[in-house]
């Protein structure tokens, strides 16, 4: 597991609102961002194009092909995400796990507790996450911005939770 602080801020950088074009646009990433990534990161698939991208919430539910959460047109119901997760979790409908097994959920939150990202444990120690609306990555649980928070927790998925959060698309 890898918990280099200078790693970590280096990450935050490439997530700053300096650079967050060349994060979330696919051909700004490509020219300014992909040859620049630490080694301890493996691009999946790098940032799809605007009307097709995502968050981590949306990823981690398996939602990246549904349209309506896709895209600037959804990005203010997206961007709330969190809070909706939240209120999975009070309603049990994704339970903290000492014993994360693939396919659960990781959740980092930040020194203040606020939900900051998600992911999917791959195995163990490595999960898959989509960083705000940049690339989909393969990394170590701490292989991740420090802006993202040192508390990690992880939870199994409900059937019911993927159908909780379309429904609150759809009110």
């Amino acid at each position: 597991m890898i918990n280099d602080s200078s790693l970590r801020k280096k990450l935050d950088e490439f997530l700053s609102q300096e650079n967050e074009q060349n994060w979330w646009k696919p051909e700004l990433f490509e020219a300014s961002v992909r040859d620049q990534l630490p080694k301890e990161l493996e691009i999946l698939s790098p940032p799809p194009a605007e009307q097709n991208n995502y968050n981590c919430f949306v990823y981690a539910l398996g939602l990246e092909q549904d349209r309506s959460f896709l895209g600037n047109d959804n990005w203010n119901f997206t961007k709330e995400l969190d809070q909706v997760y939240e209120e999975m979790m009070s309603q049990n409908l994704l339970t903290e796990t000492q014993t994360p097994t693939p396919g659960d959920l990781i959740v980092y939150r930040t020194k203040e507790g606020v939900m900051s990202h998600v992911g999917r444990v791959k195995d163990n120690g490595v999960i898959i996450s989509k960083w705000s609306w940049g690339p989909l990555l393969k990394h170590a649980v701490l292989a991740v911005p420090a802006s993202y928070g040192d508390d990690v927790r992880y939870y199994k998925i409900s059937d019911e939770a993927k159908q909780f959060v379309i429904k609150q698309r759809n009110v």
